[in-house]
């Protein structure tokens, strides 16, 4: 019997086409994913601007909280300035002279009108 050449020998270059889409389907290939060192930057970046965010969030309300206390003081303070302009006048000059003698006389009476308070409801 007479030697005969294959039709694709193995010197010879397959067809593309054929080899590409047998490797797709013979390869099997597993991702895996990793924080590598080049990665590790982005995510302390990341991290540091959420927990700027979140404490600039608190702040803001904080400080949205203690503007609703002041202006709460300050619609006080001007109904004390109507129906009240001569004590108004009298204790801004008294601040404008010495204010931490007057904050100091306001802690002391405060705490006097306290005691009195408690001694009135102790004697019923």
């Amino acid at each position: 019997m007479p030697y005969t050449m294959p039709l694709n020998p193995s010197w010879q270059k397959p067809p593309r086409g054929n080899t590409i889409s047998e490797l797709a389907q013979r390869i099997k290939v597993n991702v895996e994913h990793r924080i590598t060192g080049r990665q590790r930057p982005y995510i302390i970046t990341g991290a540091a601007l959420i927990l700027v965010s979140v404490l600039s969030l608190f702040g803001s309300f904080q400080l949205w909280r203690s503007n609703s206390a002041l202006h709460d003081s300050d619609t006080k303070i001007r109904m004390v300035r109507l129906f009240y302009p001569k004590v108004s006048l009298d204790i801004d000059s008294i601040y404008n002279k010495s204010p931490k003698e007057l904050k100091i006389w306001v802690k002391q009476e405060e705490e006097r009108l306290l005691a009195i308070t408690k001694a009135e409801e102790t004697a019923r």
